[in-house]
């Protein structure tokens, strides 16, 4: 048996027991970190590692946490947060005020059809400071409007422990301010690594995790713990956590924002199309796709979606007519 053929065998065994695959990964990224699990259980070649996992089932976790790696902090990318937060929730939440007022006027509601503003003005006048994140609050919704609450749903992929996913909530909070009663926002962190979605759960972080975090907003949204620190209840009711295969598993739909950041630079040409199509179904028309700095759209997913910023990589799903 050759080289390629044993590694092609480990492939396959490691789908059969574990379902995940990693057969349309990209080749010398795979092989470079399982090549470093052989070298940690002393074995010679793959073959020599499918019969270590045989006689060390739990083996399986180790090597998938090698090739899934989980490097991430709150506000990872500073830049990419500061362009969410002016570039993208607000447009989400004047797409949900525009859609709630054209539902009032639809039921002929008198209120509504004397107040038909916008949710919140061109300028905004306040500002609060997320070092190094500076954080625009969105004035008052129009006065005299009754409103029902109104459903945003975002998708954290690849979440790994769950900063970003609380990262995003954050933003939201600071967003919305006294106005967050009227809105379910519901942010869905998932990794195809259980012991991850554990510690997301628990929401327990050292204090290098979250070095791009100001005071401010260190008091506000979190409790010490030792030396530790913990996501407050606030923050963590918008939340949820699950384990997830974005390859395998029943897509997310009706989204208004997914996060997918350096996870798609691991896949083939091939599965990152797929990929995009993905995202592209689960989201509502004009959602919004965020990357990592190092990935970007390309072929037949460049028609799905338009460009909102390039040098942050996040583009807006294309309405379809």
């Amino acid at each position: 048996m050759t080289a390629d053929n044993k590694f092609q065998f480990l492939l396959e065994k490691i789908y059969r027991n574990k379902g995940v695959d990693f057969s349309l990964y990209r080749e010398g990224t795979l092989r470079r970190r399982i090549d470093s699990r052989l070298r940690t259980t002393g074995c010679v070649d793959y073959l020599e590692y499918v019969s270590y996992l045989n006689r060390n089932p739990e083996e399986y976790d180790r090597l998938i946490k090698a090739v899934t790696i989980n490097v991430t902090e709150f506000f990872r990318n500073p830049e990419t947060f500061r362009a969410i937060q002016q570039k993208v929730l607000p447009e989400i939440i004047k797409q949900k005020q525009e859609h709630s007022v054209i539902g009032q006027l639809q039921g002929g509601v008198d209120a509504v059809r004397q107040n038909r503003g916008l949710p919140f003005s061109r300028t905004a006048a306040t500002t609060e400071t997320l070092s190094p994140i500076r954080l625009y609050r969105i004035p008052p919704v129009t006065e005299g409007l009754q409103h029902s609450k109104k459903t945003i749903r975002a998708w954290c992929a690849g979440a790994s422990y769950g900063e970003e996913a609380y990262s995003v909530a954050i933003l939201f909070l600071q967003v919305l301010q006294k106005k967050n009663a009227d809105y379910d926002v519901k942010i869905l962190g998932t990794d195809i690594d259980p012991d991850c979605i554990v510690k997301a759960k628990i929401g327990l972080y050292e204090p290098s995790h979250l070095k791009a975090i100001g005071k401010h907003i260190l008091d506000r949204y979190f409790s010490r713990e030792g030396k530790n620190y913990r996501v407050n209840d606030a923050v963590r009711q918008l939340t949820e956590f699950k384990p997830h295969n974005m390859l395998s598993d029943k897509p997310f739909d009706k989204l208004d924002l997914i996060l997918c950041r350096n996870v798609i630079i691991y896949f083939t040409k091939p599965l990152q199309t797929y990929v995009y199509n993905l995202f592209a179904r689960c989201l509502k028309p004009g959602g919004f796709l965020v990357l990592g700095k190092v990935e970007s759209l390309w072929g037949c997913s460049l028609g799905l979606f338009e460009t909102v910023d390039n040098k942050e990589r996040i583009y807006r799903k294309v309405n379809s007519n």
